[in-house]
């Protein structure tokens, strides 16, 4: 087993044992509808677990975070891509969050886990 593996095996027996539950939910393929103003899409709900965190002091000296916003780490077999094709939000503890930012963590071509830039 090479060290990305065990990485990612590690990484995903974590969050299992001490993550949290967090629903990923995907629109795509939207078609605006003139007669409610609103975009019809296509939805798949993502149930997981998910490890949180909120940003440090210091991460709030950049300013695409706001006070409130939360750090999440998930590991997915499936890619998350912010954009005008495919939006993704998020249920925790029954808050919605939208998703603002996607950082996947790799080594050696294989992504471990993302992070997930959460505002609510």
């Amino acid at each position: 087993m090479g060290l990305a593996t065990g990485l990612k095996i590690t990484t995903s027996n974590l969050i299992n044992k001490y993550g949290n539950s967090i629903t990923l939910i995907h629109s795509y393929d939207c078609d605006y509808n003139p007669q409610t103003g609103k975009n019809d899409c296509t939805v798949d709900n993502h149930s997981m677990k998910a490890a949180t965190s909120s940003y440090k002091i210091g991460d709030d000296s950049n300013t695409a975070v706001e006070v409130g916003d939360v750090m999440m780490m998930v590991e997915t077999d499936f890619e998350i891509i912010n954009d005008s094709n495919n939006t993704w939000s998020a249920v925790y503890k029954g808050i919605d969050y939208s998703i603002v930012g996607v950082y996947p963590i790799d080594s050696q071509d294989i992504t471990i886990v993302s992070t997930l830039h959460m505002r609510s």
